[in-house]
């Protein structure tokens, strides 16, 4: 064969092989775009999902000081009625005590029965 021929078989032979590795290069060019794709997807949907946990956190941290606070107040109540009931106690001992008490909230005593009210007559 004469010396171009076997360029031009050589030269030939060379494209197929290019046109394979082009054929090859873009087959993984696609799955390589698919891919990241993918990936952006998936990055999207951990951004959205972030934000949902965000705004999840933050409506818990709320609830918790809503309820930090509640607690707060319902021990502050019960300090005071403590306070009271130590009070009312410490008062018992003294003799005036039980008619004070009983004038303070209505309750009338029977002059035979210091234990009854006037419903219980």
């Amino acid at each position: 064969m004469s010396t171009l021929k076997k360029k031009l078989i050589k030269t030939e032979n060379e494209l197929k092989r290019q046109k394979e590795t082009s054929s090859s290069l873009d087959a993984k060019l696609s799955t390589a775009n698919a891919t990241l794709q993918e990936n952006f997807e998936y990055i999207e949907n951990i951004e959205e999902s972030d934000g949902k946990l965000r705004y999840a956190d933050n409506h818990l941290q709320n609830n918790v000081t809503s309820l930090t606070r509640s607690y707060t107040l319902a021990m502050n109540k019960a300090n005071i009625l403590q306070q009271q009931v130590n009070y009312v106690l410490s008062e018992a001992s003294d003799p005036g005590f039980l008619e004070k008490f009983t004038i303070s909230f209505g309750i009338q005593l029977d002059d035979n029965d210091n234990n009854t009210t006037n419903n219980e007559e």
